[in-house]
């Protein structure tokens, strides 16, 4: 669903037309939400929810759309939703906090995350939606710091980070040199991947730095 955000974005810029973000939509409960609203849940979801033990966004089934499964038992989203509401009742808990699991969590859409949360302040700035930007401004620092924090390995911004407590092959994250996933002796080095070069740039959490790296 983050991928709606820097759509809307490119709507809004294109047609000027800052009122859409007023408009109401139906949702799949039956109801109607506004479309500014709309993202607000979004981008909640994915900076609170439904993320891992370092604050990142959870890989599920496949990450982005080729196929990357990592965990065997990942949850489709009704099942996830259902879990989150089944622990928010059994511990007294508010809607918001974080969804209680060992899964492993996708740095690829943590940095798509950041990337809506740059597109979510400059809608924010145009409609004048003040809660919306404090919001995104907030959750924008707090991922990008779990990211810089976590998941620049060896020199890289790894692809994958493994939750499991006795992970497979002692196996701890996917995507930087030394993450022993080949069993290819001239590949012991890590396995790299492009796209978590290019968007550590286009979501802006790369710095200098890291960049020379």
């Amino acid at each position: 669903q983050l991928w709606l955000i820097p759509a809307v974005e490119q709507y809004i810029e294109s047609t000027g037309d800052i009122s859409y973000l007023d408009k109401e939509f139906p949702t799949a409960d039956g109801g109607r939400r506004s479309l500014v609203d709309m993202i607000k849940a979004i981008l909640t979801y994915s900076s609170k929810i439904s993320i891992g033990k370092h604050g990142l966004p959870l890989l599920d089934k496949a990450d982005w759309n080729d196929c990357l499964k990592i965990d065997v038992d990942c949850l489709d989203g009704p099942t996830k939703e259902k879990l989150y509401q089944e622990q928010l009742k059994k511990n007294h808990q508010e809607y918001g906090v974080p969804f209680e699991n060992d899964l492993s969590e996708s740095v690829m859409n943590a940095f798509l995350l950041v990337y809506a949360l740059n597109e979510a302040i400059e809608l924010a700035k145009r409609g004048k939606k003040d809660a919306l930007l404090r919001m995104a401004e907030t959750y924008r620092d707090e991922v990008s710091e779990a990211i810089r924090k976590s998941c620049f390995i060896n020199g890289y911004y790894a692809r994958v980070l493994i939750n499991r407590e006795k992970p497979q092959n002692g196996i701890r994250f996917v995507g930087a040199p030394g993450d022993g996933l080949s069993s290819v002796k001239s590949l012991q080095n890590g396995s790299l991947y492009l796209n978590s070069f290019s968007w550590s740039l286009l979501s802006g959490v790369a710095n200098e730095d890291k960049i020379a790296q």
